[in-house]
């Protein structure tokens, strides 16, 4: 394994806060410090403070773990790391409410920071369809994809 195996990723308004170590406990430990640095930068600067959704003193609060090391994955985390699973995550969001083409498709996975060629997310919809958890309108090189 390459790089630095526990990354911790804390995002609020628009303060986004990142934390690698080796391990799980240097992790939280290195993201608790940055977190009680971030507070007092928002004492000292309005402008910070105000980039939050709520007064200074709560504009990042530390974490302690709560399952293992980590906390409650974020929503696509809970879905597998194959296009199929990206795909999933978009239908879960609401994205397919409404019909969308292939490129609208690898363009909200690129936009989701999952950059995919066509192929294997035109074989994931196709998957998904064949399982019954999407349909597909339209006429051949003109399919549109959306929830059934």
């Amino acid at each position: 394994m390459s790089g630095v195996p526990y990354r911790l990723k804390v995002k609020r308004g628009t303060v986004e806060l990142e934390a690698s170590a080796p391990s799980p406990e240097e992790a939280f430990e290195l993201m608790n410090r940055l977190l009680d640095f971030a507070n007092k930068v928002a004492e000292k600067v309005p402008e910070v403070a105000a980039a939050s959704s709520g007064p200074a003193s709560s504009l990042i609060q530390p974490r302690s773990p709560e399952i293992g090391f980590g906390a409650k994955p974020s929503s696509i985390e809970e879905f597998s790391r194959t296009a199929t699973g990206r795909v999933r995550y978009l239908l879960s969001t609401g994205f397919f409410s409404k019909e969308r083409g292939l490129g609208e498709t690898v363009e909200a996975l690129a936009r989701e920071g999952f950059p995919y060629n066509t192929k294997p997310v035109d074989k994931a919809l196709r998957m998904l369809i064949r399982r019954g958890e999407m349909r597909r309108v339209g006429t051949r090189r003109h399919y549109r994809y959306v929830e059934r």
